[in-house]
């Protein structure tokens, strides 16, 4: 979760949609951790929106929608392969995979985009980012290990057309020496067995297997995915372990992302809201400091100049999100101003900037 939360942060986005499987071990672990995760770095989560395992097409489509409706733009999604799968293929018939959007999967999709069939990720899933744990598929023990489980899957599913393995078989065949390596040469049962297990250390599939407190100690470095056409390519990695901050310890940066859509520059990660009612911004009409603020009446009409409203103008246009608003003309004190926002007749935020950029 720290290594999603980099990505999103090194992408300069503050607001976050994170959708989840709504699973008891998800509210309390993993949501939990993104969430403190993202905190660290100054990101905020928008909406938290819990699916049902068994989500049908209907109320998915209601609970896209409600995005839909909202400015942010960047989602986490965190479900099971079969809900993901399900879920973006309902968001691509809801017009939600084009450009301006942003889908970043965990591990517990990313892990397993081997799997998926090619139709469904270039037709699906295009442009999609993901973080996953790395493991080294080039070591000698992994190219043997790789063979054979290929001809194996491909002997007893002819009809797949995926049979590579991902580190799930990897950790599956880890697990598995690590138990033959512990029963060798003895007859131990239970704790005993128990004990051996967790005081053996080898050289695994996935690394050096070797457990603290009966746990097997986590991977510390991430691989970072871009989904593109029918599978995924790499773009780098994160280690928290790294002395340097960033992706990786050479200092060398993300590698050129497609996000949905096609483009290559970084979508901002926001939509103009159509229904968001607008900010009332108070502009005193009687200024002392015409070079500061002038409110232009012609007629009907009326207009706002000035350096103040030029910064402010300035100061929304690089705001992460949009925020729309509206000048009124304020024939009245600075304190009068100030309890039109007590008052709830003027907005707090927009007349506060507007206070503060005001001379005294």
């Amino acid at each position: 979760m720290k290594a999603i939360a980099v990505v999103i942060e090194s992408q300069d986005w503050h607001r976050v949609t994170v959708v989840y499987k709504d699973i008891p071990s998800s509210a309390t672990g993993a949501v939990l951790q993104l969430s403190e995760a993202l905190k660290d770095v100054g990101i905020e989560i928008g909406h938290l929106l819990p699916l049902p395992p068994l989500s049908s097409s209907s109320s998915l489509v209601e609970e896209l929608h409600s995005l839909k409706e909202g400015q942010c733009r960047v989602f986490v999604v965190h479900t099971s392969l079969q809900l993901g799968v399900h879920l973006f293929e309902t968001a691509k018939k809801m017009e939600m995979m084009k450009e301006g959007y942003i889908w970043i999967i965990t591990d517990t999709i990313s892990s397993l985009v081997h799997s998926i069939k090619a139709s469904t990720i270039s037709s699906s899933m295009d442009g999609i980012v993901g973080v996953k744990s790395y493991f080294n598929e080039t070591t000698p023990q992994f190219k043997i290990f790789r063979g054979r489980f290929r001809r194996k899957f491909i002997s007893e599913h002819p009809d797949e057309e995926k049979n590579e393995p991902g580190i799930y078989a990897a950790k599956a065949y880890d697990a598995t020496w690590a138990a033959a390596l512990a029963m060798k040469g003895g007859r131990d049962t239970g704790q005993q067995l128990l004990e051996k297990i967790s005081n053996g250390q080898f050289d695994g599939l996935t690394g050096k297997i070797q457990f603290s407190d009966q746990k097997l100690a986590p991977a510390h470095i991430f691989q970072i995915i871009n989904v593109v056409g029918k599978s995924d390519r790499e773009l780098g990695f994160w280690s928290e372990t790294s002395e340097e901050s960033g992706f990786w310890g050479d200092g060398r940066a993300l590698a050129q992302v497609v996000w949905p859509g096609g483009p290559r520059n970084t979508p901002r990660g926001w939509t103009p809201s159509t229904d968001e009612k607008p900010q009332k911004i108070g502009v005193p009409s009687g200024s002392t400091f015409k070079q500061f603020v002038e409110v232009i009446q012609d007629g009907n009409n009326i207009s706002f100049k000035g350096f103040s409203i030029n910064v402010f103008n300035a100061t929304v246009e690089r705001l992460p999100y949009a925020l729309p608003h509206k000048l009124y003309a304020f024939n009245g004190t600075y304190d009068e101003l100030v309890r039109q926002v007590y008052l709830k007749v003027r907005d707090m935020l927009s007349s506060f900037i507007q206070f503060l950029a005001l001379p005294i």
